[in-house]
């Protein structure tokens, strides 16, 4: 959310939204754009980081499942 609007500037898409669970996770995103990144190259980069992250959370819960 832009803080000076508070116009929604991003919204994930759902696949993504169970590794997104508090605003730090949206901090790379944040910090990309802060920098002046362009905007589709910030989104493309923290979909990508939370697709990770939710690949890593499935390994890890497959895993323990098979214990």
């Amino acid at each position: 959310m832009a803080a000076a609007t508070g116009q929604v500037i991003y919204t994930p898409p759902d696949f993504l939204k169970a590794a997104i669970t508090s605003p730090a996770d949206l901090q790379l995103l944040t910090e990309a754009l802060d920098r002046g990144e362009r905007y589709i190259d910030a989104v493309t980069a923290f979909e990508a980081d939370r697709a990770d992250e939710l690949r890593a959370r499935h390994a890890i819960s497959a895993a323990l499942r098979s214990l």
